[in-house]
């Protein structure tokens, strides 16, 4: 999840996007030209998609597809009446052992029970709450939050049907945290790295944006002799959209692209 500002990049994230942009690009800029163009996509630095950790019945799921939503906003609640009440059950014998633990920790000092007694109440104390530790951690996936602000991608599952474990429920993206993926010819890296500035239009909108190389691959491509470079927005775009595609335009100043 190579160094560089944004999102940690995946050398093999998008590997469909990179045969369709192989097609698409040049190996190298024109002969003599003073600006180099290539192909790009826009991503989100998070897109998620959530599956159930537990069974159950769905009691909540308020968005649909394209809604927005803030950090902290429900996306899913599962019923959790049962697990609830097997919490409450456990933390009172928890207590009943803890007590009991006590007790016989007061009667140890009188000579009126065994070390082994002392160990035995301990260690049953201890099993008491390493079993509420269980059911609390399983509690915690009866709600999904939303870690950040963004959209709806997708939604795979509906309100009152019953989710199993690994099902897929609903997958989200972060709106305001875009990037920028590129191949480009792998001979760029003369003049290309992190840092430089391009400038991106979006094809969908015509927005023109100003953009920088903030990950350069970690290998080339033998076949296409392409590196994949990430690029970051230097100001939010206004109506880009995670998968978008668009083109970038490099000034390669005071020396010629061509190798």
């Amino acid at each position: 999840m190579v160094a560089g500002a944004g999102r940690p990049f995946d050398p093999m994230m998008g590997r469909a996007a990179q045969t369709i942009f192989c097609g698409l690009l040049a190996l190298a800029p024109p002969a003599a030209a003073q600006e180099a163009r290539a192909p790009g996509i826009v991503v989100s630095d998070a897109q998620i998609t959530y599956s159930s950790q537990i069974d159950g019945r769905i009691n909540d799921m308020p968005l649909s597809v394209g809604a927005f939503f803030e950090e902290g906003a429900i996306l899913v609640a599962i019923d959790c009446t049962g697990r609830t009440a097997l919490r409450d059950a456990q933390a009172a014998r928890l207590r009943a052992a803890e007590r009991e633990h006590e007790i016989n920790l007061d009667l140890q000092r009188s000579g009126a029970v065994s070390q082994g007694a002392v160990i035995r109440s301990a260690a049953e104390a201890e099993i008491a709450a390493a079993d509420l530790r269980a059911i609390e951690a399983e509690l915690s996936f009866c709600q999904i939050t939303a870690p950040f602000d963004g959209r709806v991608v997708e939604v795979y599952a509906g309100q009152f049907e019953n989710a199993v474990v690994g099902q897929e429920l609903i997958e989200i993206v972060d709106n305001g945290s875009l990037s920028i993926e590129l191949i480009v010819p792998s001979v760029w890296l003369r003049w290309l790295s992190i840092g430089t500035e391009f400038e991106f239009r979006v094809f969908e909108t015509e927005e023109v944006q100003p953009a920088q190389v903030s990950a350069i691959g970690a290998a080339v491509d033998p076949v296409s002799q392409t590196i994949r470079l990430e690029g970051a927005f230097q100001s939010g775009p206004q109506a880009t959209l995670p998968g978008m595609s668009g083109e970038a335009l490099f000034q390669v100043e005071g020396q010629a692209s061509e190798p």
